[in-house]
């Protein structure tokens, strides 16, 4: 059988330091006068977004 007891905690504790290092990314730009980092994933949906919008802008000749 597979024992679960505390992997709540484990992925709890996961997600919080990827908060933690999100709110502190953001609070050390604001004050360096700094660009906010983005993470690679996000980073990359947001690139997919921009093709499929710039694809579909090209299919109906708006660009």
């Amino acid at each position: 059988s597979i024992l679960l007891e505390g992997e709540t905690k484990k992925v709890f504790r996961k997600r919080a330091n990827k908060m933690y290092r999100c709110i502190r990314s953001f609070s050390m730009s604001i004050l360096n006068n700094s660009p906010v980092e983005v993470p690679g994933m996000d980073g990359a949906i947001n690139m997919k977004l921009m093709e499929l919008f710039e694809q579909e802008c090209i299919r109906k000749k708006i660009l």
